[in-house]
């Protein structure tokens, strides 16, 4: 596999097509074939699935079908709690946080400067003296990533916790 035998990560995606559009975007991945249909009703499971870069390490984003939800949109609910309390503009970290898939990149900078460039907000930390915190809150969707890298050189005037 990609990383010896994990491959792949599958997150529970209130909106998998925009999860989906940010990982493009933000960590360059691209997307492959997936089962289900993005726009799927919501008697169906709809999802999207991408490749990160290099490591043919796969991101599964899916919305299950309301038969597998406690109740008709507890996805949205869900999300829309954890959305309205986040705010990482404002070095605010909650405790979905937490739950978050952790990346080892060889530099932040690229990404830094796409969520830039998008204008995403994200939180940048100082994890110890040689290590960069970089926390990605994945556009309407209550799903979290983390970058972790010693390297971070377009961080100027942008880290919390040094």
């Amino acid at each position: 596999g990609a990383c010896g035998n994990w491959w792949k990560s599958t997150f529970s995606a209130a909106a998998p097509a925009e999860a989906a559009a940010f990982a493009e975007g933000v960590l360059g991945a691209a997307r492959i074939t997936c089962p289900y249909a993005v726009d799927a009703p919501s008697e169906c499971t709809a999802g999207a699935w991408v490749q990160l870069p290099g490591s043919g390490f796969q991101l599964h984003f899916v919305r299950a079908a309301v038969q597998f939800q406690g109740y008709d949109g507890e996805i949205d609910d869900f999300t829309g709690r954890i959305l309205a309390a986040r705010n990482l503009a404002a070095g605010k970290i909650d405790a979905f946080m937490l739950n978050s898939l952790i990346l080892r990149v060889p530099s932040l900078d690229p990404y830094l400067d796409r969520l830039r460039a998008l204008d995403l907000p994200f939180l940048l930390l100082r994890d110890g003296p040689e290590e960069f915190v970089l926390y990605l809150d994945v556009p309407k969707n209550a799903i979290t990533i983390q970058l972790r890298s010693a390297r971070a050189n377009a961080a100027a005037g942008a880290v919390s916790g040094a």
